[in-house]
């Protein structure tokens, strides 16, 4: 995570932390954490560009096998691994 804001001011960096501090709170369907990050980029809707880093890292991140499902969610493979007849 360091090399992400490694060549951002201080501002960037602070507000690039805290979005990604906040963001990996979320593990489940959390709608008051959902709408805190949606207010959060809105107040710092001039970070947008930092914004947008944080969550394409936080997805390259993310469990492959969630990755899939979310992916895949409307496929006979979601279906089959959530009634678990994988």
């Amino acid at each position: 995570m360091e090399q992400l804001f490694q060549n951002y001011r201080d501002d960037e960096r602070r507000i690039g932390e805290e979005y990604l501090s906040s963001l990996q709170d979320l593990n489940c369907n959390s709608k008051p954490l959902i709408n805190m990050l949606t207010m959060l980029a809105e107040e710092n809707i001039n970070y947008a560009h930092i914004i947008v880093k944080v969550v394409e890292y936080y997805i390259s991140q993310v469990n492959k096998t969630k990755a899939y499902l979310l992916k895949n969610k409307d496929t006979p493979a979601y279906t089959q691994l959530i009634d678990g007849r994988h």
